[in-house]
């Protein structure tokens, strides 16, 4: 495995010790992914109770979880990445800047869906810059959906366009 200045990088992934078994093969997954590229990840399982403590602390080096994606990307990632040293709000990195606040500022208040878009490029730009959080992958998304029902199921990140829903005829 990489090391640096002798030390062996070992990279901690938190969980929890519930019986999740998709997210026991993801961390299967992400180990040999990782090992792949020469490096050590090793699983801190503990309780559920504690895992939510830790994730507070900022006491993990990875830890995986899911965001609920919706039609208003702007301003439903905003919680995540707006710092706020006086609420954390889902930043569990506290990652960020003033002018990532003020472009999502900006951007949850711009009614212009290509000038928000742009805004929203912007805010993705900056976020790189601090590669914090890497996407491991996306979900596909799982809608049961009646026979009945036209353009409507698992969207992932594709927009909705909730003028071509509705039912066939009969």
């Amino acid at each position: 495995y990489r090391t640096k200045n002798g030390k062996e990088l070992d990279v901690s992934i938190l969980d929890s010790t519930d019986d999740d078994q998709v997210g026991l093969q993801e961390n299967r997954l992400l180990i040999g992914q990782f090992a792949a590229i020469g490096i050590k990840a090793t699983v801190n399982a503990v309780p559920d109770e504690q895992t939510s403590e830790m994730t507070d602390k900022g006491e993990w080096d990875i830890q995986s979880n899911g965001w609920l994606v919706s039609p208003f990307p702007v301003s439903r990632t905003s919680s995540h990445y707006v710092l706020n040293p006086d609420n954390m709000g889902s930043n569990y990195e506290q990652i960020g800047n003033a002018q990532i606040n003020n472009l999502y500022q900006v951007a949850n208040t711009t009614l212009d869906p290509t000038k928000r878009a742009a805004l929203g490029n912007q805010i993705d730009t900056l976020l790189w810059q601090e590669a914090v959080d890497v996407p491991l992958f996306q979900s596909p998304g799982v809608a049961i959906v009646s026979k009945k029902v036209a353009n409507f199921g698992a969207f992932g990140f594709g927009d909705v366009d909730y003028t071509k829903i509705g039912f066939l005829k009969q």
